[in-house]
């Protein structure tokens, strides 16, 4: 899988963690923390998420690439109908976006 995601990085990174750490930014504007986001540095392998007083340098350890990847690999090894296996993805998937962005122990406020 290393060895994949090293050949694909930059789709990786296009259609991947460009939405997410654009959800994050609006996520943050919407909450009334001015945020800005720097795509500008996608291509070196991080986005960049400029706040007053701080940067957050996002980068593909932070989006959870590899979680979602070995969790597609299980879902696809269960021995059970290819239709199945592809809602069981999609619903997981969905499920790990929501609890990214409402875990429980984040905090609520950045500041």
């Amino acid at each position: 899988m290393a060895l994949m995601f090293a050949q694909w990085r930059h789709l990786v990174a296009l259609g991947y963690m460009r939405p997410i750490t654009v959800v994050a930014t609006a996520g943050l504007n919407a909450v009334g923390i001015p945020a800005q986001l720097e795509l500008g540095t996608l291509h070196l392998g991080f986005c960049l998420i400029e706040m007053p007083g701080v940067d957050f340098r996002v980068i593909h350890d932070c989006t959870g690439v590899f979680t979602l990847g070995i969790y597609l690999a299980v879902v696809m090894a269960f021995p059970i109908r290819l239709s199945s296996k592809l809602s069981g993805a999609a619903i997981g998937f969905a499920l790990f976006f929501l609890l990214q962005f409402s875990a429980p122990g984040r905090p609520r406020h950045l500041g």
